[in-house]
């Protein structure tokens, strides 16, 4: 037989380990954000870098065009023009596309209320007592016995709820 004693041990041993394992899920998930904060992190630093090369160019090229534009004459600003029309188009040609992450969004969901019933209903105790009205008696000792001769039959002992105790 479990003692009163033995029986809150196993109590406290399965809500430890219950615990214990909803702690490892939710460091689980904290880790899966942080890996998702990170990757996204770094597409935005690359975005970053990248539009700052195209800002330098394109300072780069309005200053080459002032200089040029300055003290020249009608001539050169139009060949000064073509030739910033080819860096341009140049320029542009060699831009890559920015990409947009694919989700702007993290969301979590939990089935709380499933969780909720199945913790609700786990384990269950059984105090040994046996019912009157739900044991029953068999065997063939119960119909026919001789004095003096061994005589054989079942007890099968069950609680209230009508569930077979078992010593």
């Amino acid at each position: 037989h479990n003692t009163v004693a033995k029986v809150k041990e196993d109590i406290c041993t399965f809500t430890d380990e219950l615990c214990a394992a909803v702690i490892a899920r939710r460091e689980a998930l904290l880790d899966e954000v942080e890996k998702i904060r990170k990757e996204k992190a770094f597409v935005l630093y690359e975005q970053g870098d990248l539009l700052q090369v195209i800002r330098t160019n394109l300072e780069g090229n309005i200053k080459n065009a002032q200089e040029t534009l300055e003290g020249t004459r009608d001539v050169e600003v139009v060949s000064m023009n073509k030739k910033l029309a080819a860096m341009m188009s140049a320029f542009e040609a060699n831009i890559p596309p920015l990409k947009p992450h694919v989700e702007s969004h993290v969301s979590v969901s939990f089935p709380l209320e499933a969780l909720l019933q199945s913790i609700k209903g786990a384990g269950s105790l059984n105090d040994g007592s046996s019912s009157v009205e739900k044991t029953t008696a068999s065997g063939e000792g119960l119909v026919s016995t001789h004095a003096g001769k061994e005589a054989t039959f079942t007890i099968t002992a069950r609680n209230k709820e009508g569930k077979m105790n078992v010593a």
